[in-house]
């Protein structure tokens, strides 16, 4: 039983009717077999704002939606991940290169490769030096 499932149910709706593009990681993008009661793992690319496209910017957005900025996470692609917020049972890891980072963990979940730190960081240079 999920105790908390309105208050889970209203953060993803938040986030799916927000103008930017959240990327599904963590367990539930990797398992098919995760518990009622994982937390959800998001990424999103480092936008300051696009005036252009009427965007504001990630961190202000995540602020008004009442996430909370974590001092420390322990998330393993190097230094990609700029920074993780936090609402409830939701982390949200604001990313330089959210298109790289999800071609990553596409190709692992494809191979069923365990993404540990230095396979992401191994990735990650691969990419980064094509």
């Amino acid at each position: 039983m999920l105790c908390n499932e309105n208050r889970i149910t209203d953060i993803l709706e938040t986030i799916r009717n927000s103008p930017f593009e959240f990327y599904l990681t963590g367990s539930r993008f990797f398992s098919s077999h995760v518990p009622e009661n994982s937390d959800w793992d998001f990424f999103v690319q480092d936008l300051f704002s696009d005036l252009s496209l009427g965007l504001p910017s990630i961190y202000s957005w995540l602020d008004q939606n009442g996430f909370i900025k974590k001092e420390f996470h322990p998330y393993v692609d190097g230094d990609n991940t700029a920074e993780v917020w936090e609402r409830g049972n939701v982390d949200i890891q604001i990313v330089k290169d959210a298109k790289k980072k999800n071609k990553i963990q596409e190709m692992a979940k494809k191979r069923n490769i365990e993404m540990s730190k230095e396979v992401w960081l191994f990735a990650h240079d691969l990419l980064t030096f094509q």
